[in-house]
């Protein structure tokens, strides 16, 4: 069941070439029809999350509410304009969208890696010089507050080539149980000084 009070987003990539058995892009699914799709396996999160985070060209430019999540086993289920039935079978989320909320200014990546899908705070979108900081900061306040590193009843989604296993919010981010490492680079990302 889905945390509808919380306060992150799963950022995924969005990508302009064409979705396999579509007629549509990667980018018009979410953009233009308010739905967003991906396998229902190991590598996502097992309970839909509340809000989804939209990035290309290398920045975020949007997030929307999750107002409803179908698992379908043939996408024309659930999208019957948009696939042919039988195009693409096996277990697949799909995420119905709110409107979009666009961000004021695109906030850039950073120095984390280019197809990664990290949680972030929603706020910290808004405010953050880029994601790799809103996921750092946003992992902070989790891990000051003493909670686990990601949202309750998530599954640890994939990681980029030879980043350590467990490690999810971002590529080299602290552990759990690093608090003196964390507390660093927060006081570095807000001005505190080292």
């Amino acid at each position: 069941m889905r945390n509808v009070s919380s306060n992150w987003a799963y950022c995924v990539v969005l990508a302009p070439g064409a979705m396999p058995g579509s007629t549509a892009s990667w980018m018009d699914v979410p953009l233009v029809h308010r739905r967003y799709t991906h396998a229902h396996d190991k590598h996502w999160p097992t309970t839909p999350p509340n809000y989804l985070a939209f990035r290309w060209r290398g920045k975020v430019r949007q997030f929307n509410h999750v107002e409803n999540t179908v698992i379908v086993d043939d996408l024309s289920e659930a999208l019957p304009t948009l696939f042919m039935p039988g195009a693409v079978t096996g277990p697949h989320a799909v995420h119905e969208l709110g409107p979009p909320i666009e961000l004021p200014r695109p906030l850039p990546n950073g120095r984390i890696y280019a197809t990664a899908r990290v949680w972030v705070m929603i706020d910290l979108l808004f405010t953050a010089t880029n994601l790799k900081d809103a996921t750092v900061l946003s992992q902070a306040r989790r891990q000051t507050a003493g909670e686990a590193r990601e949202p309750p009843t998530y599954r640890p989604i994939h990681t980029a080539k030879g980043a350590r296993r467990g490690c999810t919010s971002t590529i080299g981010a602290p552990r759990t149980g690093r608090a003196d490492v964390v507390q660093l680079v927060v006081r570095r990302l807000i001005g505190w000084g080292a």
